[in-house]
């Protein structure tokens, strides 16, 4: 956010950073020519749109040190060592936000930002990162008990290369061919509810506040499924074979993650309608709910 206004063209994957992206790139369009403003600094001391941006996101969440090793954010929650599922309870909003320009209309949403917790990314040798910084220590427990439990899948896998070790047989027929380890991954539980909770508190908060803008189109971002819960494949090696299986605790929370969602939607919240206050599922509030799969 504070780098030059053409870092923006830059490609981004992650949800947070592709979301401001275009967010960036729409809202520039009414002021900015990318090619001939290069050098325009988004800053705290920038003019027109840009400082616009700035002062709507700029300084308002994210790590007090870029470069330091201080767990410190902007919002005084320490993610590193927090115990309690509700530091995940917070959002913060941009409404009227351009996000796409279709036929020279401006095409806006309300954005609404949560805070995921992180199980398993960032690493542990970079101190700086900051993703390491806000790699959460209970959720970190959780992921490591899980894939401890799911070794047993790795020892199974083992046991059945020794009587096969001409070729790789298919990850597929090894399951069909082993149905208790299919039914132990199906059955097996994450562990604690610590990082089930802190997503759900996420998913709360960025609902109410959509709740609260009037918002009755939500789209929801699948928080924390992707790195947050581990790399997408983990390597098993077998003599000379190696073979990348799915990330189990990863895979796990993207099976459980509708189900998050649905529970959150289902639960009673207070409304008013200046006259009386009444309780009713968080979801009614809505009239379409979608949890795009990209």
């Amino acid at each position: 956010m504070n780098g030059q206004w053409s870092d923006i063209e830059t490609e981004y994957t992650p949800q947070e950073e592709s979301i401001i992206l275009e967010w960036f790139r729409a809202e520039g369009q009414m002021e900015y020519k990318y090619k001939t403003t290069s050098t325009q600094v988004c800053g705290a001391q920038s003019n027109g749109k840009c400082k616009k941006l700035w002062n709507i996101v700029g300084g308002k969440w994210g790590m007090k040190q870029q470069g330091g090793t201080s767990f410190d954010t902007i919002q005084g929650i320490d993610y590193r060592k927090g115990k309690d599922p509700k530091i995940y309870d917070e959002s913060w909003v941009v409404k009227d936000a351009i996000v796409s320009r279709h036929n020279g209309k401006d095409i806006k949403a309300t954005l609404v930002f949560v805070s995921g917790p992180n199980a398993a990314a960032g690493g542990s040798k970079l101190s700086s990162s900051t993703v390491f910084r806000t790699k959460n220590i209970e959720c970190e427990k959780e992921y490591t008990a899980y894939i401890a439990k799911s070794k047993k899948e790795e020892a199974l896998f083992s046991k059945y290369m020794k009587g096969n070790s001409a070729a790789m047989p298919p990850r597929e027929t090894y399951l069909q061919d082993k149905p208790k380890m299919t039914e132990y991954i199906t059955k097996t539980e994450i562990g604690s509810d610590f990082f089930k909770n802190s997503v759900q508190n996420a998913l709360r908060s960025g609902l109410d506040a959509m709740i609260r803008e009037g918002v009755t189109i939500a789209l929801i971002a699948r928080v924390s499924t992707g790195i947050y819960a581990g790399e997408a494949y983990t390597k098993l090696v077998n003599r000379k074979f190696s073979y990348a299986v799915s990330n189990p605790f990863r895979q796990k929370v993207n099976s459980k993650f509708e189900k998050w969602v649905e529970d959150v939607l289902n639960e009673p919240i207070s409304i008013n309608d200046g006259k009386h206050t009444k309780k009713v599922a968080r979801g009614s509030m809505f009239k379409i709910i979608d949890i795009p799969k990209i």
